[in-house]
């Protein structure tokens, strides 16, 4: 047994049982195994000998853990946001569209792909429920970071499949074993990454925000995937845009060093590849998108309620001239339009909107600060830190919705986890919000809250 074997059963085994008195800690390690995807792994063999479903059992012992420690997590904030609420909403669609569709109960990636999300909305309702402090959501993205540094170091080491030179496959956890979902995976945690190193108050803090915002940009690289590009472009104009005045300066001066060293990673393959976007039509790749994307729109056209779920592949085929086999769409959004028709495109849509509209929430509550600084410093800070908080992983969801415009994330548990921390966020500022009208009589601050709707402070600059 390799020593990072033994050090997985560590975590594994202390993080599972830990869960059952501290269901925190189970979240933690979910996250962390859901980047590692064991079984996939090296050092794996165990686990794939004993058949062990690891996201399962932590799953189940964090929900164990949670029943145990039921009075400690019921509290007033909402256990159910609309955010969550809307995504139970577009759960039932997909199974209406998997029981009553053009191939009803068609296939086995059509029951993949409900289990998936069913699962899925499970762990969302357990993070929403138990992630309830800033304390506890800071430890939430330093697990991200522990995953990001650790595919970031395999892909360093040269672990992964190489395809003319570039990192193709067989890297990352089960949702981003390929090149263009790696990059997508790793663009939103440059974001969180960003947001660590300006926050952490140790030189220790910031050095492994640094490790893995460097190893996150060096990963992207080696993948050599388009999708990356836009997604990195948007992510640095709104976290510009939306960043405080005063770390806007500090932000440019570390893009300004960052690019710098990144431009001394890349190659002249990955410069080659890049420039096709000048001139996507005489890129074979591209232009097959296009003809995916044709299609999807053709298949809705037909089809106004989908042709089901997972089924894109199956139905391509009769859509696009000279194509035997079936492919995936190359884009979330059309495929959920061919896959779910118009109403489930507009539901996903909705989802997407309303975790926006609790990251913006969360962030005005953090508006206003420094009216707090002098009486209630303490306060200040945390009402400080949430607005930073809900700006990143507000940004950082930005960047990978924009990534995965070209390439099919529509089933990717780490999307919609990043979605749901908005919820997380939410009921933190909802608490936060409370303790501020508790503590201060200034009109600048004191705001009735009402469920749902977080309001601003005017006055902040």
């Amino acid at each position: 047994m390799s020593f990072t074997e033994i050090i997985f059963w560590i975590v594994f085994v202390g993080g599972g049982l830990g869960a059952m008195f501290n269901p925190t800690l189970g979240i933690l390690v979910y996250i962390l195994v859901y980047h590692l995807y064991p079984e996939s792994q090296w050092w794996g063999a165990n686990v794939r000998a004993l058949e062990l479903r690891t996201s399962f059992v932590i799953a189940l012992t964090t929900t164990i853990g949670m029943l145990i420690n039921w009075k400690r997590f019921s509290r007033p904030e909402k256990q159910f946001p609309i955010m969550y609420v809307m995504m139970l909403v577009f759960l039932a669609y997909c199974l209406v569209t998997y029981l009553a569709g053009v191939q009803p109960a068609g296939g086995i990636f059509s029951r993949m792909r409900i289990d998936k999300l069913a699962r899925i909305s499970i762990f969302v309702f357990l993070l929403i429920r138990i992630i309830r402090t800033m304390a506890q959501f800071r430890w939430l993205l330093w697990s991200w970071m522990a995953g990001t540094i650790y595919i970031g170091y395999e892909a360093w080491s040269g672990v992964g499949s190489n395809e003319s030179g570039r990192l193709s496959s067989y890297l990352g956890g089960a949702d981003f074993n390929q090149s263009s979902g790696l990059s997508a995976h790793l663009v939103p945690m440059t974001a969180i990454a960003g947001f660590l190193f300006f926050s952490s108050q140790s030189k220790r803090g910031k050095f492994f925000a640094l490790l893995a915002a460097a190893f996150a940009i060096n990963t992207i690289i080696l993948t050599r995937t388009r999708n990356a590009v836009p997604g990195l472009i948007v992510l640095v104009v709104v976290g510009l845009i939306r960043l405080p005045r005063g770390l806007r300066i500090k932000c440019v001066v570390g893009l300004i060093i960052g690019s710098a060293c990144a431009m001394q990673l890349t190659d002249k393959a990955w410069w080659d590849r890049m420039a096709t976007l000048k001139n996507p039509d005489q890129d074979t790749s591209i232009v097959r998108r296009y003809d995916y994307w044709q299609a999807a729109v053709e298949m809705a056209a037909d089809h106004p309620w989908g042709v089901g779920i997972g089924q894109f592949r199956n139905f391509v085929p009769s859509y696009v001239q000279n194509l035997d086999v079936g492919r995936s769409a190359h884009s979330t959004y059309f495929q959920c339009l061919a896959e779910l028709g118009y109403p489930g495109l507009f539901l996903y849509l909705l989802v997407i909107a309303t975790s926006f509209y609790h990251f913006e929430g969360a962030r005005r509550v953090g508006r206003g600060w420094r009216a707090l600084q002098l009486k209630h410093p303490e306060l200040a800070l945390e009402q400080r830190e949430i607005h930073l908080l809900a700006t990143a992983n507000g940004v950082a969801v930005c960047g990978f919705l924009v990534c995965a415009a070209f390439t099919s994330r529509l089933w990717v548990e780490g999307l919609w986890v990043l979605m749901a921390m908005s919820c997380c966020l939410r009921n933190i500022a909802a608490c936060l919000q409370v303790r501020m009208r508790e503590v201060s009589s200034s009109p600048s601050v004191e705001r009735d809250f009402k469920p749902g709707l977080l309001v601003s402070q005017p006055g902040y600059r």
